[in-house]
């Protein structure tokens, strides 16, 4: 009677890992930056849209390539993400993700940025130009998980190459580059001011940002810094408020 029990034990302590469970890991991807000037030109009497230069923009679609397995024929890659400046992509589920990190190949199949993923099983990939070109691409993963998604949740990111100031309620805090820290909404607890300062090249800060955050029920928040990168920005660097589900 005890033979079927360990039978099955013996099957289950003899199969392959991967045959016992496989580890899935969720990504989204946000390109920050500012988009190219809208330019029309006249043709045959109509007016047209010029396509911007190109390396101004981001890769309209990337391409996750599924990850190769020794002795195992080479799956097919997932649809292709499609990526919009300030706005995050749909989330894409990958399977057993190599070295917990992954590819972003261009549709001709080149290379474009390697992403690392969050040990928490969910990543939020923000992505920005370096340099004149997004041909260049840096990246700061982000949480993306429930606990980071927790309601009230605000989280700040610094994408510059410079030192931050943030002021959040009566807490002043310096937020370095590449650096990122959160803070709690309450509902009971009243709307909650916040400024973003800005290094001054004659010295001190300047305000780049003052806004209010209140506490919105099934809400978080992200604010990310990042430079302006657009033609003769009025500001050096510029704030995406991003208010989602939690």
């Amino acid at each position: 009677m005890k033979l079927p029990s360990i039978f099955t034990y013996f099957l289950l302590v003899t199969l392959p890992l991967g045959a016992q469970e496989q580890v899935k890991h969720t990504l989204r991807v946000l390109p920050l930056g500012d988009p190219p000037p809208f330019v029309q030109e006249m043709r045959d009497g109509a007016r047209y849209e010029v396509p911007p230069p190109a390396g101004v923009i981001p890769p309209r679609m990337v391409m996750i390539p599924a990850p190769a397995k020794p002795g195992a024929a080479q799956q097919a890659s997932q649809p292709p993400l499609r990526l919009r400046l300030g706005r995050p992509s749909v989330a894409v589920t990958l399977t057993d993700p190599q070295q917990q990190q992954v590819a972003l190949n261009l549709e001709q199949g080149a290379n474009w940025l390697n992403v690392p993923l969050d040990p928490c099983g969910s990543s939020l990939a923000l992505v920005w130009r370096w340099g004149k070109s997004w041909d260049k691409a840096r990246t700061l993963v982000l949480p993306d998980d429930s606990a980071a998604r927790a309601e009230g949740n605000v989280q700040f990111a610094n994408l510059t190459a410079s030192s931050m100031g943030v002021v959040f309620g009566t807490e002043k805090l310096r937020l370095e580059p590449g650096m990122t820290f959160s803070r709690k909404l309450t509902a009971d607890s009243p709307a909650t001011s916040v400024e973003i300062l800005y290094p001054s090249p004659s010295g001190g800060f300047k305000l780049c940002l003052s806004t209010r955050l209140d506490a919105t029920p099934g809400v978080f928040s992200r604010l990310l810094i990042y430079a302006a990168d657009g033609h003769n920005p009025r500001l050096p660097v510029k704030v995406l408020r991003l208010d989602e589900p939690s």
